[in-house]
């Protein structure tokens, strides 16, 4: 199932898929592309961003053009205690590893 978007007053208020029923409309999941655009839902895509070892995800950037809407992920840098917590998972992952090997 393709995940919508819904533009009202020019701002992402909703992604995910598309609902059943909205406000009072029933059926909207069977409505065409061109209903659902009336209405303010346009097929959304998300383009992923590489993170390297001390970044983590942040909010999703939008793009609403006329027939969908793109997110684009951003990322920032870990807090220091976000960089000490992934650093005692990487040796755990590790020590229970090396556990197997034994």
């Amino acid at each position: 199932m393709s995940e919508y978007a819904l533009v009202e007053d020019s701002k992402v208020t909703f992604v995910g898929d598309l609902p059943t029923s909205w406000r009072n409309v029933s059926g909207l999941n069977l409505a065409s592309d061109a209903e659902l655009k009336e209405k303010g839902w346009l097929p959304f895509s998300k383009t992923s961003v590489e993170l390297e070892k001390y970044e983590v995800e942040d909010e999703i950037k939008y793009t609403v053009n006329e027939d969908s809407v793109v997110g684009v992920g951003q990322k920032r840098a870990m807090t220091d205690e976000e960089k000490e917590k992934k650093d005692l998972e990487i040796a755990s992952e590790y020590k229970m590893l090396r556990h197997g090997k034994y």
